[in-house]
């Protein structure tokens, strides 16, 4: 999946800026963004817009607590958008704020994570419900992936250790139901938390908090989406036109508006970019011409092992599903012709249709279809318009039972 990753929140370490007031000294009426620190008094603090045209932190304006924790930064924001609030170097809270708004934050400087509270502020509501729903699940998601991990390499070091096959089955066969309980489990939370946001997210579609919901990785550490915006083009686009009425200046509402426009052209029910490539003998042959078919479109290459591992499962959905109007487009990203062929020749991949401009990742299909590894395959309907992508496997097998056995 291509990543889209614009709205990362980084954790920032920043020198002090110039030019900062007491609470004592300032008339907080006037102040563009205050608030009240518990357990705080002298303490230095860095407003810091994260929400960037230019995708880097930008400070806004340094303030001090007075004895009783309060203060006030008195130079305007830019935009609505993300804002780190940092306390020195001790900790840091991530906020969204409004220059029509003149917000209040209250929070214990010791806890600032967990009792951070913006006054009137339904915004940083939508907000704290997101960032407690995401650290929940990934700290839930982090304990699965981590058993998973630790299974595995338990069962390969008691494999290395056994000589008899019998007891090699027997292990096997104890690990693999709990192995693939937690597996069944993690599978739950991962649909659980993508009815979550997509609910999240139409409940309240003018939020800007929508927007790291939308971006939430399915598992800590890794740039893959919870939610594709492939297949969840229709959420996108209705956050997008709501944030777009309420926000239009604000930079994380034109970054999105830029992805969506990426992403339009390869979502769901898009009509799939045509391809006009020479077969193996020289003809030209284009994705087109498959109209009236549902077509499985192919990346892949015979250098690709992973595509040559999943080969076998496309030759056997193409034999099970051909005769009832399934086809297959191989598009390959290699450079040798004789290398191309004789894969073909030796994975028997009997359709007739294969193509390739032999250029490997200099092909014109490449930042068409917007390819960063291969496989990737897009499935097309008789009019040629996208009904998935990825699918790979089981996945796949199951989609073509739903489009062809259950008529």
């Amino acid at each position: 999946m291509k990543n889209f990753l614009f709205f990362a929140i980084p954790v920032l370490a920043l020198t002090a800026c110039s030019g900062g007031d007491s609470a004592e000294h300032i008339d907080l009426t006037k102040a563009s963004f205050r608030g009240q620190l518990k357990n705080s008094n002298g303490d230095t603090l860095y407003l810091v817009n994260i929400s960037g045209g230019n995708g880097k932190p930008e400070s806004i304006d340094t303030a001090y607590t007075d004895a009783q924790g309060n203060f006030g930064f008195m130079k305007p924001l830019p935009a609505a958008g993300f804002y780190n609030l940092e306390v020195g170097t001790k900790t840091f809270v991530t906020l969204i704020l409004d220059p029509n708004r003149k917000e209040m934050l209250k929070a214990d400087v010791t806890n600032m994570a967990y009792t951070w509270d913006v006054e009137s502020s339904d915004e940083n509501k939508y907000f704290k419900e997101f960032n407690d729903f995401a650290t929940n699940f990934h700290k839930t998601k982090a304990g699965m992936v981590t058993t998973l991990q630790m299974m595995q390499k338990d069962y390969e070091m008691q494999v290395n250790l056994l000589r008899d096959k019998s007891k090699v089955d027997s292990l096997e066969k104890k690990i693999s139901h709990s192995y693939d309980s937690i597996q069944m489990s993690a599978m739950k939370l991962d649909e659980d938390a993508r009815n979550f946001i997509t609910t999240f997210v139409l409940k309240h579609p003018a939020s800007l908090a929508n927007i790291p919901a939308l971006y939430l990785p399915a598992e800590p550490q890794t740039r893959d989406l919870l939610l594709d915006p492939y297949n969840s083009i229709d959420i996108f686009d209705t956050t997008l036109k709501s944030l777009q009425a309420k926000y239009p200046d604000a930079p994380n509402v034109k970054l999105l508006a830029m992805q969506v426009q990426q992403i339009r052209p390869l979502a769901n029910g898009a009509v799939a970019p045509d391809i006009a490539l020479a077969d193996p003998n020289g003809k030209m042959v284009a994705l087109s011409s498959l109209r009236g078919k549902v077509v499985l479109l192919d990346f892949w290459a015979s250098w690709c092992a992973p595509c040559r591992a999943e080969l076998p499962n496309v030759v056997e959905a193409y034999k099970k599903y051909h005769g009832k109007g399934f086809e297959v487009f191989s598009v390959s990203l290699d450079a040798d012709k004789n290398q191309w062929i004789q894969a073909i020749k030796n994975d028997k991949l009997s359709w007739p249709y294969h193509v390739s401009d032999l250029r490997q990742w200099q092909s014109s299909v490449v930042p068409v279809y917007g390819i960063q590894g291969i496989p990737l395959t897009f499935l097309l309907d008789k009019e040629g318009k996208i009904i998935a992508r990825g699918l790979r496997g089981i996945a796949l097998q199951d989609k073509l039972a739903e489009i062809f056995e259950t008529k």
